[in-house]
């Protein structure tokens, strides 16, 4: 706030920490992606969720300003992130099904690997060779 005041085109990082208790519902897509045995198979995942603003956020802005200004820009701040309805979330990773597994999962080779939905989950369908 400091730099609009005095003109300045100086820009700092400073570190900051929001927190609050949060819950929420999303959706996930994943992929079970088949390796040349079991225990290097990974599983593909695409999370995506609107985490709701919670009511008890509580700004942490001691590193950014101090005094007036502190409490100043934390009450503004937090005031806006209230305003919000959620937050989006996004993330696409991969998931290591068996991580640090190198017993016989490494010999077991699964092929014609298929997901069905079903009423009540995921139908699974593969052929497994257990080669040893």
């Amino acid at each position: 706030m400091l730099s609009v005041i005095k003109k300045t085109d100086n820009w700092e990082e400073r570190p900051w920490k929001a927190t609050g208790h949060v819950s929420g519902s999303g959706r996930v897509k994943y992929t079970f992606v088949p390796n040349s045995s079991l225990s290097s198979s990974m599983l593909k995942y695409d999370l995506s969720f609107n985490l709701p603003v919670p009511d008890d956020v509580d700004l942490d802005w001691s590193q950014v300003s101090k005094g007036i200004m502190e409490k100043a820009e934390t009450s503004i701040i937090t005031g806006m992130i209230k305003k919000l309805k959620s937050v989006p979330l996004n993330y696409h990773g991969n998931l290591s099904l068996f991580a640090g597994e190198k017993s016989k999962l490494g010999h077991l080779k699964v092929s014609n690997f298929k997901t069905v939905p079903a009423q009540d989950g995921i139908d699974l369908s593969f052929v497994a060779d257990l080669s040893l």
